[in-house]
């Protein structure tokens, strides 16, 4: 954009409560054009519903109307304990008249600075464009993925369990079992709430379903229907807690209810108990990629928070000895005999995160004790996003 465009646009800034509704016209325009309304459209996409709606979207005008815009949500983010801050971005949209004159990336890049402003290390964008991949975003390994079909095996000891739909009232319920999770997203009771109430995530049909022992809750499985045509049916398990022999009972429970022609495809976190027990009845696993593109914000702040996971995993003398660089796309880690050098933002990413199945990290050199660091302390893998894209 050359500056006598720009001089045109106001923006990037938060839309006034007044340029509320033109905003979230100009997304309906362009992602839901058979809708009546975009609030109409927004039940499939529950979090685009949040009462903190406005306060978290970005705008680009022209003679007073949006014309561009992005919208944004933030978590924080356990791994084992220790706390992280992941953000996500979704609804990137510019009118078909404004296209090619850079707004998307402008707001894209404040959307970043906002992020930075308040502590957020990673960023999930809920898409792949040449426009994210130029902002440092890319595509990351996913969970391990175990296709669970009708003809699956039942785990050989009985239980005696029973599954039932949630409703509103177990909003804490779900919280109180995610929080027991090693690694998990915090949604507060409004996220969950809202689900609930849409019976939509990220554009599909949700349910979450609650595995109870007696009258007690002991799990719960949130399932999101993918596809269902030519007599095929796919469903994807977008989030699970709690004890992992009823999750198991529970979901080919479903897979069996659902019929043949189809799958139940679930995510599970490297290490996690529910690994053993589907490998215990041959349930078929491929490797995990992440939908969309995820960004580190700040590798040296990032990393600063990670020193304890560190020291959990290899001693506190070696992470208090620990310094973190990066200028220009290197990125460095001194310590207590041995060094790790990276270079290339995308390098980054996949060391801490993980390479998707088709990429590997290269330009990484490790000494000493940071190769052991590289085995037993990265990459980190996220958990489920899903729920919480906008």
């Amino acid at each position: 954009m050359n500056i006598a465009d720009r001089y045109s646009y106001e923006g990037p800034r938060t839309p006034k409560p007044s340029e509320l509704e033109a905003t979230m016209e100009l997304v309906r325009s362009v992602f839901f054009k058979d809708d009546p309304s975009y609030w109409e459209a927004a039940k499939r996409w529950p979090m685009s519903l949040r009462p903190d709606l406005r306060e978290n979207l970005f705008v680009m005008l022209h003679e007073g109307h949006p014309v561009s815009m992005i919208s944004r949500v933030a978590r924080d983010l356990v791994i084992h304990g220790h706390t992280l801050r992941m953000g996500f971005v979704g609804s990137v949209c510019t009118h078909p008249d404004h296209r090619g004159r850079g707004l998307a990336g402008t707001v894209l890049a404040a959307t970043m600075q906002r992020y930075m402003d308040i502590n957020v290390d990673f960023v999930y964008i809920s898409g792949a464009r040449p426009l994210y991949y130029r902002t440092g975003a890319n595509h990351i390994s996913g969970s391990p993925w175990f296709s669970i079909t009708a003809d699956a095996r039942k785990p050989d000891n009985a239980m005696d369990l029973k599954v039932r739909q949630a409703n509103v009232a177990d909003a804490e319920m779900l919280y109180s079992l995610t929080e027991g999770e090693q690694t998990y997203l915090v949604h507060d009771r409004l996220d969950y709430e809202m689900v609930i109430q849409s019976g939509h995530c990220k554009g599909s049909r949700c349910d979450f379903q609650i595995i109870e022992s007696g009258s007690t809750p002991v799990a719960y499985v949130a399932v999101r229907n993918v596809t269902h045509k030519e007599g095929k049916w796919s469903q994807e398990v977008i989030q699970f807690a709690g004890d992992r022999a009823a999750i198991l009972w529970a979901l080919i429970g479903m897979a069996k209810e659902n019929g043949s022609n189809g799958s139940l495809n679930v995510g599970v976190l490297p290490g996690d108990d529910l690994i053993n027990l589907m490998n215990s009845l041959d349930i078929h696993q491929t490797k995990g990629r992440i939908g969309g593109t995820v960004k580190v914000v700040d590798f040296v702040r990032t990393m600063e928070k990670l020193r304890p996971y560190f020291g959990q995993k290899l001693g506190n003398s070696f992470a208090e000895s620990l310094e973190f660089t990066a200028g220009n796309e290197r990125y460095v880690v001194t310590g207590e005999g041995g060094a790790l050098e990276i270079d290339g933002e995308s390098n980054m990413l996949w060391t801490l995160l993980g390479a998707p199945p088709d990429k590997i990290s290269e330009n990484v050199r490790a000494t000493g004790i940071m190769k052991k660091a590289l085995e037993v302390c990265l990459p980190i893998t996220l958990p489920p996003l899903t729920l919480n894209t906008v």
